[in-house]
């Protein structure tokens, strides 16, 4: 009995990693076609978005994004004079497994703000590609109060929390649900 209580779990664990790892691949092939400079759908445009501040780009990783330089230009920006940590990578979905990295942000750091790392960010989503339009970066706009935000849902066993603050509801923000 207690041996095919073992078989019955494990197999079950095994239907939910293979689970996990498909909607993962999935989710990591949606995503990796469009440049993470972009939003990774059409209809989040302008839209505003919170991201944790993870790392910068040096002046030459930014010069050797070849394919991203009409992009930077299209958006008003000299791609071969960006400087350091003018470009960030922010954290959308956290913690641990594969939406770390697959739903990471970029976003371009204009000069009058001081980010670090571990700085919640708002971003506006830039506009995708679309043939002979290379699209719009999405721009850091303003730091938010760390104190005010969380994960949720708290549990931190979920690898796709999103970021919540106090003031979203106050300003209007909504969540976009999952369908």
């Amino acid at each position: 009995m207690r041996s095919q209580t073992i078989k019955l779990e494990a197999r079950s664990f095994l239907i939910a990693i293979t689970l996990i790892m498909t909607v993962s691949s999935c989710a990591a092939v949606r995503v990796s076609s469009v440049s993470k400079l972009h939003p990774p759908e059409p209809e989040q445009s302008g839209a505003l978005r919170l991201a944790e501040v993870k790392t910068f780009g040096t002046q030459e990783e930014i010069r050797n994004l070849k394919s991203q330089h009409q992009t930077f230009i299209a958006s008003g920006l000299d791609p071969l004079a960006l400087p350091d940590r003018s470009v960030a990578a922010g954290q959308t979905y956290c913690c641990g497994g594969p939406s770390d990295d697959a739903m990471a942000m970029w976003f371009y750091v204009p000069t009058k703000l001081e980010l670090n790392v571990g700085d919640i960010v708002e971003v506006k989503m830039g506009r995708q590609p679309d043939g002979a339009d290379p699209g719009i970066v999405n721009v850091a706009i303003r730091i938010r109060e760390k104190s005010q935000c969380r994960w949720v849902p708290p549990n931190p066993n979920l690898w796709a929390r999103i970021l919540f603050c106090d003031w979203m509801e106050q300003e209007g923000w909504i969540e976009k649900k999952v369908s």
